[in-house]
């Protein structure tokens, strides 16, 4: 009889009571054995096909990140940006036609739509209902912003940091709330506002409590960390909404089918328009024991062979309506050994993103009861693989097991930079599998100018930047970046520039190349270990004919 309650209440736990609370299962699973008579059980014994042992737990869409402001927070920041100005004089305000100065880099941490997502814009329907730039709807109803965060409260622990994403000056800065607010709040949470002149006004909200590092009246520039992301305030899960407006009204710097005209990026972020996976992880429990998302999950890298089952779960992005699922096991040797088969997820609308999970029990996956070592776990979503995953079947699960990160590489961008460009450091790494236990993954960016350290910051995120008054002309910079998961760490690697003039042949920084500049360069003439100041224009080191020449050509020509 124990046998026959085990076997229903697996079967029932994987049909009709998917989604349930773990309670509800519990309570529904002992109704409804109440309810079997030993015939019936022996019966439906007698046709294993129909126990549904193994497969999908659950499969449910993420929220928005934030809910909006309510008018008594932006009561709260109509005050301090009066305070503001009782201090420190009018923000400013810009004529009709000022344009809004162009927009570098997104100003977090983190690398979009690999570890960062960017999945809800300014909403530019005035009516009800939500329409963003592309005539999609990854926009919440009357949304002001752009909101881009990580997967889970993991990574927000650990740190993101956010930067301004122009020269300014801070108008408004709070700091102090509590910072993993799960369901919003009625506070406006950790935040900062700058003004960038011709009335062009930056916001950053939701920020980590006790991260904010400037204070009202700052002045700032591009690049600069002004704080790190969070869930404070209105907000539901750790991100940054970034929000910007000119002369009071909401500016949408994307363009698209339903925002046309002239792009407010250098090089406008592209968009993914196909499901890909966010994040991953094996468990060898039940998921549905942990509290919900955004709290992190368990991972590990791990199985015994000796369990009775594992789960894993998904965190993905872009789920297209009415999508089918795949799972297939492969043994060490590369034989797929179980495949699912397609199967419907049974979505009937498109979800932004989501967290799914499935369970599967090792005694339905041919040889893997047998067969230590590395298995790999595949996951298809709509005939696409969108996860393919290690996972090491052990005899036991030991508790100091632990790998190092996967190895990365990493690039500063831009990769021909000029004096004055914010640079940032970019790290590749390997999707969803940057770590094969599945830690969160942190990073650290030792940033170095002419040899000299010029930032050190450990975070989560997959990309730092570096101020853009950080290097002079001919400064080379470098940066060193090394994963680790806590405990060990990945290999360094090294990324390096040398930074351009931004105005090859003005030595004197005064716009153009004249006399002046010719005079500075005659005077160095021959010099060795130059700088772009004494004449060197090719920051070669040696002011000489080649220098001269430049100039030459350069002579009275505005930069």
């Amino acid at each position: 009889m124990d046998g026959v309650c085990n076997a229903f209440s697996r079967f029932f736990s994987n049909t009709e009571l998917l989604g349930a609370t773990i309670s509800d299962r519990q309570r529904a699973e002992g109704s409804i054995m109440n309810r079997i008579s030993l015939a019936s059980a022996a019966v439906l014994l007698a046709a294993p096909a129909a126990i549904a042992q193994s497969g999908l737990r659950g499969l449910k869409p993420l929220p928005p990140p934030d809910g909006g402001v309510t008018p008594a927070q932006q009561a709260v920041i109509d005050a301090k940006l009066a305070e503001y100005e009782a201090a420190f004089g009018p923000i400013s305000h810009g004529g009709p036609r000022a344009a809004p100065p162009k927009l570098t880099f997104f100003p977090s941490a983190g690398t979009l739509y690999a570890d960062l997502w960017l999945g809800n814009f300014v909403d530019l329907d005035p009516n009800a209902g939500a329409v963003d730039f592309r005539c999609g709807d990854l926009a919440g109803d009357g949304h002001l912003g752009h909101d881009a965060g990580p997967p889970w409260f993991g990574e927000q622990i650990v740190g993101v940091p956010i930067f301004a994403a122009l020269d300014g000056v801070v108008t408004v800065a709070l700091d102090g709330e509590d910072d993993m607010n799960t369901n919003g709040a009625p506070t406006p949470g950790n935040l900062v506002f700058i003004d960038h002149g011709d009335g062009f006004t930056t916001s950053y909200w939701h920020m980590k409590k006790n991260s904010v590092l400037v204070n009202v009246g700052d002045p700032v520039v591009a690049g600069q960390q002004i704080g790190q992301q969070g869930s404070s305030g209105n907000s539901f899960g750790p991100h940054v909404h970034f929000e910007l407006d000119q002369n009071g009204v909401i500016y949408e710097p994307f363009t698209g089918a339903c925002n046309p005209g002239a792009s407010g990026w250098t090089t406008q972020p592209t968009i993914p328009t196909a499901h890909y996976a966010w994040d991953f992880g094996f468990w060898h429990d039940d998921l549905g024991l942990n509290p919900w998302w955004p709290n992190t999950w368990p991972r590990e890298g791990q199985i015994a062979i000796t369990d009775d089952f594992m789960e894993f779960w998904l965190l993905g992005n872009l789920l297209p309506a009415n999508t089918n699922w795949r799972v297939r096991f492969q043994r060490p040797d590369g034989v797929i050994t179980f495949d699912s088969g397609v199967v419907p997820w049974g979505n009937p609308d498109a979800y932004g993103w989501y967290l799914t999970w499935w369970r599967y029990y090792l005694v339905d996956i041919p040889d893997i009861q047998t067969t230590p070592g590395t298995w790999r776990v595949l996951i298809d979503v709509d005939g696409v693989t969108a996860v393919d995953a290690p996972v090491e079947m052990r005899p036991a699960r030991t508790s100091g097991f632990n790998r190092a990160p996967e190895p990365v590489t990493a690039a500063i961008e831009p990769n021909q930079p000029k004096t004055g460009d914010v640079l940032v450091c970019r790290v590749s790494a390997n999707g969803v599998v940057d770590d094969r236990d599945y830690d969160i993954v942190r990073y650290r960016y030792l940033w170095r100018v002419n040899g000299a350290v010029a930032r050190d910051v450990t975070s989560a995120a997959r990309s730092d930047a570096l101020p853009r008054t950080a290097a002079a002309a001919c400064g080379v910079v470098t940066c060193d970046v090394t994963p680790g998961d806590g405990l060990l760490d990945a290999a360094t690697v090294v990324a390096s520039v040398v930074v351009a003039p931004a105005c090859r042949s003005d030595f004197d920084g005064d716009g153009a190349a004249d006399l002046t500049d010719l005079a500075i360069l005659l005077a160095n003439f021959d010099a060795t270990s130059a700088a772009h100041a004494d004449g060197d224009t090719d920051c070669d080191g040696d002011v000489d004919l080649t220098d001269l020449a430049t100039l030459l050509s350069d002579f009275e020509q505005p930069c």
